[in-house]
């Protein structure tokens, strides 16, 4: 990622594992990287995020009451937004929130409706493991990452149902 095409207070850190809870996410790295290839390419994150490891976002942890949100679902708080080809490129990432437990087995990402309404919006469904930590966090890692078919309209189409994306990891305090 160049940072000089990076708009927003987005801070970077360099970081060999995810020691602080948050949402590890590089999304799609060819995705982003084309997007900032494009002469009006940008990418821009809220002040709450931070891209650490050469272009994974991280996303933090919401400060809302835990008791507001089923035990399995996980919420994070930050924005990305990646532009380019003078506006007809837009995609918005905003305020994740991790479903351990979807209807099929698979775990999910949703995210705010980027058309403005209350609704969540399906990005993505992944496999979730444990993963082990010494500390009080807790660890998964997502495979597996794939599109959901809600989420086509968001890349314009242009990505499928079942398009693969990254992998990512969420670390988290117990509750």
């Amino acid at each position: 990622m160049r940072q000089g095409r990076v708009a927003g207070r987005a801070r970077f850190d360099r970081v060999t594992r995810h020691p602080t809870p948050g949402l590890y996410w590089p999304i799609k790295r060819s995705f982003v990287a084309y997007v900032l290839r494009i002469a009006d390419g940008q990418l821009m994150g809220s002040p709450e995020m931070t891209v650490v490891d050469s272009g994974t976002f991280v996303f933090a942890p919401a400060d809302d009451d835990a008791t507001k949100t089923p035990a399995d679902v996980w919420a994070f708080r930050g924005e990305i937004r990646m532009q380019a080809h003078n506006g007809q490129l837009g995609v918005r990432i905003a305020n994740p929130r991790l479903a351990l437990h979807g209807t099929d087995e698979r775990a999910r990402i949703l995210i705010d409706d980027p058309e403005g309404s209350a609704r969540s919006v399906p990005l993505v469904t992944f496999v979730a493991t444990t993963e082990p930590d010494e500390s009080a966090l807790l660890r998964w890692t997502g495979s597996d990452v794939r599109l959901a078919v809600e989420a086509v309209p968001l890349f314009g189409g242009y990505y499928g149902e079942g398009e693969l994306f990254d992998d990512l990891t969420m670390v988290v305090a117990a509750r």
